[in-house]
């Protein structure tokens, strides 16, 4: 007997030692983690309760045990892009040595970047305790400025936070999916050391290449932010200021460099008219300065995302677009889905709050709505969750660090995440589609239309048909009442029908709508987006009193409804709605001829018509911004003149083509000359003609020449427009400054320019048959991800002929570069764009000058059946058929080399040259035809 127990007390041993190591190891680390992050730091609004912590550390074991002991992760089996780290042993004890605060500084590390080694700066982020007081952390990663990773010099490695793992993955991933300003984002799985991290969520940190990377003008980013690290303490809580209360409490995170870094005057603009002291003057400046359709889009989507992030005291980025004069929203940490309510309007902050009193912005957010359905966005996005969620539930399976530690608890988590997805999106879709019960109801007397209109939708178009043939000078007004008082809007209107008995008017009518607000304390917790029938009073003129009206039908987006009529309508008003009245007209033109004469700063809401052979006298300073269409057409024999009003004055301000409503704009047989710029707090004028987000401009047989004090000559961003002969002269620094646009150039000469002659950034070019002579830098500059097919032109005597960096491309065909001191040039200047620049020359001929052609570092120049003078030489330098002895006939017929010999980077843009350039290609010939 006593061997028997002496046995079982031996084995026994077997079975009590690894529970009581691990029992020992669970107590130690749940008291550690007890103690730094509840005894030693306040961890609020977190709890870290000893039995929360010791439930974490088993099951967070378990998980270890189990990922350690499987098949996959023995082979390393994932299907998401990994990263991996590396940081020394002393370097992670300095991270780890008085968490939180010692994990806030970066310390040394590496980055595997295209199978290398590169030196990069890692800390943890976040300012909530579950991005760095568990076991997986939130990393903040910054490479140097000459190895990027994925084009991004900052990003973060977000930890899946809750059971549901994917809020802020899908949520900024539905973001881009409606097309506004936000972080690319993607599942990543993080290796620190050669050691599995498990699954992350790569988010770019928002700066200036976030702008650039959507198609937009480097600008200030405002960051509001008063919650965690940002938070003020006890007693300066106690004042109780919101974010839009002053602008002391935002700063910045990327920065517009043609104003001082501390300049917050478009944000002081904005602050100021949600203070809305004069509400309806501030509503009117307030659809001006804010882009409503982006925030339009940004509603939906704090809408169909269920996300309360954004309150009066966190998580704002907003970018104030300097060349437009617009505020967007740029979406941050919306931990999207996590509220379990399912609210159809979103008011969180006293912004919030204003735009749902102005009806530029709620039709704005119901066009949001009906292109998010009507597309199928809602059926593409459910599809992208249901497949994330399906990968998800083999990366959990392997992930060491998982948390929570429960396979289970997880997959349940995201599964309840897709269904509650689909149902706000259906919710969502059921609310919106019956606008709150739209409805309208009609009385006519003595040629009036009184009309309700309920719902909370805009009616977009009203009908109104007669019994007979219609008078078709009919003219019509709206009256309404709103809190401002008694307001008259002409509507536009024409008739329809078989026998022309009916109509139309092109006219958004909200009903009254009135934002409830929700407040506990000074906070805005929520708000309720009440409807009420809107009240309008249509006069119509011009219509034959015997003409009886036979019904009235509206069009809310999805077809014709009939009206209800009723035998009496008490009128009423508007409680708080800015603008329930939309109507699409535009003005009569204003006309100038002969001579004109025009001072100070003035903005013309209205088309402006400028005859043959009229002189615009422009007087120091003077600026005129157009926003709506110009057509400026002179003839050679009666040209259009902009000069200065008298000969000795200082130098005129700009013409200013500014936003959609001057699309088509036409300048033709104008001369321009004397002029400079406009600078002001909320706008730059960088040019002496500045052309602003408008398409489809035609510039031709236009001269413009010596401009004064600003750099450029013409500046246009966001703009597509052609120039047609046209000739530019003397500028101070650039004569054609191109950003964001599409333009075309054809039969135009550059010639003295004090810079370049064109610059592009951002940029799609077509230049063709023009002529770049003596210019003081580039003849073409192609920068920042520009594309340019330029086709039978003559660059001569420019400092550089053609230059190509920052990832753009320049192919060019048939030039003739004489003179140049570099006749091409490609290089790496702008670090944010990760690469240099790429050129083709063709069919060219290169004599005189210094250099054939210099190439940098991550740049390629690669000349095919060309002329060269002077050889070019350099390992980046690829020359095929080229020689010093045929200057005019080509020696190959095909127009381009074989596909395997051409460099990968310039394969496309050869395979998409279009059609119309292709018939002006001459394969035969080397150089121009181009005289000049």
């Amino acid at each position: 007997m006593k061997r028997y127990f002496t046995k079982i007390f031996l084995w026994s041993w077997v079975l009590t030692l690894p529970l009581m190591i691990a029992g020992s190891y669970l107590t130690y680390r749940t008291l550690d983690r007890f103690y730094t992050f509840q005894i030693r730091y306040d961890p609020r609004p977190a709890k870290f309760d000893l039995e929360r912590i010791l439930r974490y550390e088993k099951d967070q074991l378990l998980q270890f045990l189990r990922v350690k002991s499987s098949f996959q992760h023995i082979f390393g089996q994932t299907t998401l892009p990994t990263i991996n780290l590396f940081v020394s042993e002393p370097n992670q004890a300095q991270l780890e040595s008085y968490l939180p605060q010692s994990g806030f500084e970066y310390v040394k590390g590496g980055i595997f970047i295209d199978g290398q080694l590169k030196k990069a700066k890692v800390k943890y982020r976040g300012d909530f305790s579950p991005h760095w007081a568990w076991d997986k952390k939130s990393i903040r990663v910054k490479t140097g400025k000459g190895t990027l990773f994925d084009g991004l010099r900052v990003f973060n490695l977000q930890v899946p936070k809750r059971r549901h793992q994917l809020h802020n993955y899908l949520s900024l991933k539905f973001a881009e999916t409606l097309g506004l300003l936000a972080p690319h984002t993607e599942m990543v799985r993080l290796f620190l050391n050669g050691k599995d991290r498990g699954i992350h969520i790569f988010v770019e940190q928002p700066s200036e290449t976030t702008l650039r990377n959507a198609n937009l003008m480097p600008g200030d980013i405002y960051r509001g932010e008063i919650e965690g690290k940002d938070a003020f303490t006890i007693n300066s809580r106690a004042t109780k200021r919101k974010l839009f209360d002053s602008t002391s409490l935002w700063d910045k995170v990327a920065i517009n460099n043609h104003y001082d870094p501390d300049s917050l005057a478009p944000l002081e603009k904005l602050l100021e008219l949600i203070k809305g002291r004069k509400e309806e003057q501030s509503q009117i400046l307030l659809s001006d300065i804010m882009d409503m359709e982006a925030w339009g889009r940004f509603s939906v989507f704090e809408t169909l995302a269920s996300t309360k992030h954004y309150s009066d005291s966190h998580n704002w980025r907003i970018y104030f677009d300097p060349w437009r004069g617009k505020f967007l929203p740029l979406v941050w940490d919306p931990v999207g889905w996590m509220w379990q309510d399912k609210l159809f309007t979103i008011v969180r902050s006293k912004l919030h709050k204003m735009m749902f009193r102005n009806g530029d912005f709620l039709r704005a957010r119901n066009a949001a709505f009906e292109e998010f359905f009507r597309s199928g966005k809602d059926a593409y996005f459910l599809e992208l969750v249901s497949d994330t969620v399906q990968m998800m539930e083999t990366e959990i399976k392997n992930d060491p660090f998982l948390r929570p530690g429960n396979v289970a608890t997880v997959s349940s988590g995201m599964d309840e995440l897709r269904q509650q997805i689909s149902e706000v999106f259906t919710l969502t879709k059921q609310r919106w589609s019956a606008g709150g019960t739209p409805y309208t109801k009609f009385h006519y007397h003595a040629n009036t239309l009184d009309l309700l209109v309920g719902g909370n939708r805009p009616v977009q178009k009203l009908r109104m048909m007669f019994d007979e043939k219609l008078n078709t000078s009919i003219t019509a007004k709206v009256n309404f009442s709103t809190p401002g008082g008694k307001k008259v809007v002409e509507l536009s209107s024409r008739t329809t029908g078989a026998d022309l008995n009916a109509i139309i008017f092109h006219a958004s009518l909200l009903p009254d709508l009135e934002i409830d607000i929700e407040t506990k304390g000074p906070r805005i917790i929520g708000g309720q987006l009440k409807t009420s029938p809107g009240y309008y009073q249509i006069s119509l003129t011009g219509l034959d009193s015997d003409s009886r009206l036979t019904g009235v039908e509206i069009d809310w987006g999805n077809g014709w409804v009939p009206a209800q009529s009723v035998e009496s309508i008490t009128p009423t008003a508007f409680s708080q709605l800015y603008a329930p009245v939309a109507v699409n007209t535009v003005p009569p033109p204003m006309i100038w001829s002969g001579e004109v004469t025009v001072e100070g700063y003035q903005v013309l809401d209205q088309p402006l018509i400028i005859k043959p052979g009229t002189m615009v006298n422009l007087a120091s300073g003077a600026t005129v911004v157009l926003k709506h269409r110009l057509t400026a057409k002179g003839t050679p024999e009666a040209p259009i003149r902009f000069v200065p009003a008298r000969a000795d004055q200082d130098p005129w301000g700009a013409i200013v083509l500014s936003g959609r409503g001057a699309d088509g704009s036409t300048l033709s047989h104008c001369e321009m000359s004397d002029g400079s710029g406009l600078k002001g707090d909320l706008f730059e004028y960088s040019a002496m003609l500045s052309i602003h987000d408008v398409k489809n401009v035609v510039i031709s047989d236009c001269s413009f020449k010596d401009n004064h004090t600003v750099d450029d000559m013409v500046h246009t961003v966001y703009t597509d427009i052609r120039f047609e002969r046209v000739r530019f002269e003397n500028a101070l620094s650039d004569a054609l400054d191109l950003d964001i646009s599409t333009a075309t150039i054809s039969d135009s000469h550059f010639e003295r320019s004090g810079n370049d002659a064109v610059d592009l950034m951002t940029t799609q070019a077509v230049i063709t048959g023009s002529v770049f002579r003596n210019n003081g830098d580039k003849g073409i500059s192609v920068g920042e991800n520009s594309r340019l097919y330029a086709i039978n032109n003559r660059l001569v005597g420019n400092f550089i002929g053609v230059q190509s960096k920052d990832r753009s491309t320049a192919v060019l065909l048939n030039q003739t570069l004489t003179d140049n001191k570099t006749a091409l040039h490609a290089y790496n200047k702008n670090w944010r764009y990760g690469e240099g620049g790429t050129i083709f020359l063709g069919k060219s001929t290169v004599s005189g000058g210094e250099t054939s052609a210099a190439a940098e570092k991550r740049s390629v120049i690669q000349i095919f059946d060309s002329y060269l003078e002077i050889p070019a030489e350099g390992k980046r330098i690829d020359t095929i058929v080229v020689d010093d002895d045929h200057s005019r006939s080509a020696l190959q017929n095909d127009l381009f080399p074989a596909s395997d010999m051409v460099d990968p980077r310039l394969i496309d843009q050869l395979q998409d040259i279009p059609s119309e350039l292709l018939e002006q290609i001459t394969p035969a010939q080397r150089g121009s035809v181009t005289e000049g």
